[in-house]
């Protein structure tokens, strides 16, 4: 898919760059900040980033089943997975958004969209600790980057190239209705048989982890029930003093 990449030194955050002005940017159209003063990632948190951060959103103003849209934090999610195996890095997917290396989390994603009578925009936002040397201590033990895991440097351009080109050929299957990518996800699943808590609408349910649908829901058997889950923050057990994991 033909698409142009624009980039700024600073923005408050890619995505609400695209959402104040989807209207007027071409479909595809990638924008990529080296530094975002308001980042934001799920449940409403702020995305931190530091030197090293590939941070960027793309704009796909395509119309699209809203039944779909769960689907598309995994199939963003993929897509990392897949470009930083071509780079030789082997991660794995926690869902709905984080990619982790080696149990700790080096890239995340927040997925928004723009629905009125129909969906107008959907806005994948993606972030990767590529080159970073270090975090704040309040996330020091949970977050990574690929510099500190393997000890090289990175082409942060090659990293967005190599993404895209995942990425585009991954959704155009999944506009087709080819969601293949599913199994792969199931493939690389961090959190498979893993026990956790998840917080479902203000409700703390312990189970384990048991798979992900073809809707793209998490699987957990709570109580002796196989629950299918659309949203929601999961922590491992054992993390549970620390719901930010």
């Amino acid at each position: 898919m033909k698409h142009e990449i624009i980039t700024f030194d600073t923005l408050d955050s890619t995505s609400t760059y695209i959402k104040e002005n989807y209207i007027n940017l071409n479909n595809y159209v990638v924008v990529r900040a080296f530094h975002q003063s308001k980042g934001r990632g799920r449940l409403g948190r702020s995305w931190k980033d530091s030197k090293g951060s590939l941070m960027f959103s793309i704009l796909i103003k395509d119309e699209l089943d809203e039944t779909k849209l769960n689907l598309f934090p995994l199939l963003t999610g993929l897509s990392v997975h897949l470009a930083l195996k071509a780079n030789g890095i082997n991660t794995s997917i926690k869902w709905p958004n984080d990619i982790m290396l080696n149990s700790k989390k080096v890239s995340g994603m927040i997925v928004e969209s723009i629905c009125e009578e129909k969906v107008e925009a959907v806005i994948p936002g993606i972030g990767i600790n590529v080159n970073n040397s270090f975090f704040v201590d309040e996330i020091k033990d949970k977050a990574t980057s690929l510099k500190l895991e393997t000890f090289k440097e990175y082409d942060e351009d090659k990293l967005l190239n190599d993404f895209l080109e995942v990425f585009f050929k991954e959704y155009e299957k999944f506009k087709n209705g080819d969601y293949s990518f599913l199994d792969i996800v199931r493939d690389n699943f961090f959190l498979l048989d893993k026990e956790v808590y998840l917080n479902y609408y203000n409700e703390d349910i312990k189970g384990i982890v048991k798979g992900i649908d073809d809707r793209g829901m998490i699987i957990i058997e709570s109580n002796s029930k196989l629950l299918h889950l659309n949203s929601g923050e999961v922590t491992l057990t054992h993390n549970y003093s620390n719901l930010n994991q």
